[in-house]
């Protein structure tokens, strides 16, 4: 069982709390955006919106949250590196391509989403805010570490030869 805890109003640790209580709460509104959770409070506490930027999957079953400003470990794939605009078209970010991958397998990302690489120049070909099936025209693999490697420098090698 998954169990949360909170930073209350005052900075005191509460909890340990089901997800179903969790999801609860958070459906009456007591839980806002801004609160900070975790599942284990020796690893530090993020914002709600970091476990779950897509609100309408808050603490619901099956969705398993992790803080997007955490990278699994270091290397080039856990770069904090990606950004993407929100429904109100704010950007969020900066992200990992680990925490993009499990965002998009859990379903927080349709095709459509503006996403941004920020490792590559803006103004160039590669670079710059563009639809997630823009960046991975293989939608099924966006944000697979490998795949992303093997599709730039295949993209690079046929742009070189034009």
């Amino acid at each position: 069982m998954v169990e949360w805890y909170f930073k209350d109003m005052d900075g005191n640790t509460q909890g340990p709390f089901s997800t179903e209580e969790m999801h609860n709460w958070y459906v009456a509104g007591y839980l806002k955006s801004d609160l900070l959770i975790a599942q284990n409070p020796q690893n530090g506490f993020n914002p709600l919106r970091d476990w779950f930027p897509n609100p309408n999957l808050a603490f619901t079953p099956g969705a398993s949250g992790a803080p997007g400003r955490n990278g699994s470990g270091p290397g080039q794939e856990d770069e904090l590196k990606w950004y993407f605009l929100d429904r109100s078209r704010n950007p969020q970010g900066p992200f990992s391509t680990s925490q993009m991958r499990q965002w998009f397998e859990q379903g927080y990302f349709e095709p459509t989403l503006q996403i941004y690489d920020s490792s590559k120049p803006e103004n160039s070909p590669d670079g710059g805010w563009k639809v997630l099936r823009d960046y991975f025209p293989n939608v099924q693999n966006a944000f697979l570490i490998g795949t992303y490697i093997i599709t730039d420098v295949i993209r690079s090698f046929f742009s070189s030869e034009q």
